[in-house]
């Protein structure tokens, strides 16, 4: 069981779920992304790098976690926590430009 944490950016334009949850926050990928202000492809392909180079190992950083869709279906996602989250971060060196 997750704790659900809303998170506001600094700008107010994104709203970002964190779940806390073993003492770390964890996010989707999308929320990764929203939270750089970069594509969800673009946080893919980093956090795809880390796992291939061994900046991190994938199994101790992501979690799956099902998910209820507005359909009723149950949807497997997956989870980073923050271990991944501020190297790609930092990799994609995009600062979110005022509103």
């Amino acid at each position: 069981m997750h704790d659900l944490i809303i998170y506001t950016t600094a700008d107010s334009r994104s709203l970002i779920k964190l779940r806390g949850k073993d003492q770390s926050v964890w996010l989707k990928q999308c929320e990764v992304a929203q939270l750089f202000d970069v594509s969800t492809d673009n946080m893919g392909l980093h956090l795809k790098n880390m796992f291939a180079y061994g900046v991190l190992e994938h199994k101790s950083v992501t979690e799956d976690s099902s998910v209820t869709a507005a359909d009723g279906k149950n949807y497997l996602t997956k989870l980073y926590n923050l271990a991944p989250t501020w190297p790609a971060g930092y990799r994609v060196r995009s600062p979110r430009e005022p509103a």
